[in-house]
């Protein structure tokens, strides 16, 4: 059954709004089944007659709601008609506090604890608290105000009926208003992983564009079976590889080391430490690096983020110094 048709649909009726419109629902149904069970235990046309007036209020009170969407105006007037009409008449025409009007009351303070907020809401439940205490003191001072039963299973049958309906409205408002704090939470995880997604998804662009502006030679492959997922732009100019000759391939099918360098396991060197190797281009040109990596992960797999520096030109200029200092030594000595 599509509830919706009866309290409006999420998209047009806010919370409040389809809370309203469910009590009034339940409003009708408990008024027309006790207009029926005081015709049924012969209490007499007045109390009938009131029951049929209360059940054509609140249908005309949920046509201004679900219709004509005046909540407010509607909410004021429920309350209105639960504190100050509604409790005075089944509390006289019930039989009183030894009738089943006691429980509709609890009812109508969920009803008024659901409907308003704030300060209203502590008002308007301290009015039926003192709307209920004023009928209990005259009460006990004019019992003759209150109409009995005829019978002792008419006292029963409506006591019996109003705990019954207490029961369902109270248990219906307790459902209605966990769904809609579950629908709560699920909107809010929703968001909540929706606002991850974006956030790693903008560092991700922001990791990509600094790991590709970097001039550092950078490379990162999958820790289990060391297969390249990505290198940046200054590694494939060291290297002159082609971006797709190496992603997807593991470091063995791109074997960069010089046969001396080969017994280096670039797997087991210390993660933050610095390691010189030599590398071959794809041209088989000699390069010298110095190489460190770390630890990262990506989409929750364990990888492997290479840094290397090429000092090829730094290394050569070394050599030439050091090959020139010692012409210098010898020719001091020859001198």
């Amino acid at each position: 059954m599509n509830y919706d048709s009866f309290i409006g649909n999420k998209a047009d009726f806010p919370f409040e709004h389809r809370v309203l419109n469910t009590i009034l629902v339940y409003g009708i149904g408990i008024t027309a089944l006790a207009m029926i069970m005081n015709y049924l235990l012969d209490l007499g046309p007045v109390i009938v007659g009131i029951s049929g007036v209360l059940c054509f209020t609140f249908g005309i009170l949920y046509y201004l709601s679900l219709v004509r969407k005046k909540c407010r105006l509607v909410r004021f007037c429920v309350i209105f008609l639960l504190v100050f009409i509604t409790t005075p008449v089944l509390w006289i025409t019930n039989g009183g506090l030894s009738g089943g009007s006691t429980f509709f009351i609890l009812t109508f303070s969920s009803t008024i604890a659901i409907l308003l907020r704030g300060y209203l809401r502590i008002v308007m439940v301290g009015c039926l608290a003192l709307v209920t205490l004023g009928l209990i003191v005259a009460e006990y001072w004019h019992p003759l105000l209150i109409s009995g039963y005829n019978s002792g299973f008419a006292r029963y049958a409506d006591i019996s009926c109003g705990l019954l309906i207490a029961i369902i409205v109270n248990t219906a408002l307790f459902i209605v208003i966990i769904n809609h704090y579950i629908d709560e939470h699920k909107r809010a995880n929703q968001y909540l992983a929706e606002m991850d997604r974006q956030k790693i998804e903008s560092l991700n662009r922001q990791f990509g564009r600094v790991f590709n502006a970097s001039p550092a030679l950078m490379a990162i492959y999958r820790e289990k079976d060391y297969v390249y997922l990505a290198v940046n732009d200054a590694w494939l100019a060291s290297l002159g590889y082609e971006r797709h000759e190496i992603i997807g391939l593991t470091k063995e099918q791109v074997d960069i080391l010089l046969p001396e360098e080969r017994q280096v396991d670039l797997s087991e060197l210390t993660l933050g430490t610095l390691a010189e190797i030599k590398v071959r281009t794809k041209q088989g040109e000699a390069r010298d690096w110095l190489v460190s990596k770390a630890k990262i992960q990506i989409e929750g797999q364990d990888c492997i983020l290479l840094s290397a520096m090429d000092r090829t030109v730094l290394n050569n200029m070394e050599r030439k110094i050091a090959h020139l200092d010692r012409l210098n030594l010898v020719g001091e000595i020859a001198a």
